[in-house]
């Protein structure tokens, strides 16, 4: 009485076939969640002000397509810091945002590194 391999790598590749779009929902959902907030949008806005990144990577061509970080809300008030690859017509940079929403506030930058 053997473990039949063949078995089990057919039961591998339905549970593969499974998790890969579920984790592939999950990812792109996130991403749009990033996208679609108002503090990335005055993320995206800070950077493209800022004169020390615009002097560093010339004019900006485009955003990553994947952006990490984090961002939580909880009862009027959060916080959110994103990595955001900006594509420059000289050079790309990694831009680190902070944001903070006190309560009753609007979402404001904290910092900003790159």
């Amino acid at each position: 009485m053997g473990i039949d391999i063949f078995k089990s790598a057919r039961v591998f590749a339905r549970i593969m076939l499974i998790m890969i779009p579920v984790a592939m929902v999950l990812v792109v959902g996130i991403q749009l969640h990033f996208f679609n907030s108002e503090p990335y949008a005055i993320a995206i806005e800070a950077i493209e002000k800022d004169v020390d990144i615009l002097t560093e990577i010339g004019s900006v061509v485009s955003y990553g397509y994947m952006v990490t970080g984090k961002m939580k809300e909880h009862q009027g008030s959060g916080d959110a810091t994103f990595d955001i690859r900006v594509n420059g017509s000289q050079k790309s940079i990694v831009v680190t945002c902070q944001l903070k929403k006190d309560l009753g506030e609007k979402w404001q930058l904290v910092d900003m590194k790159y």
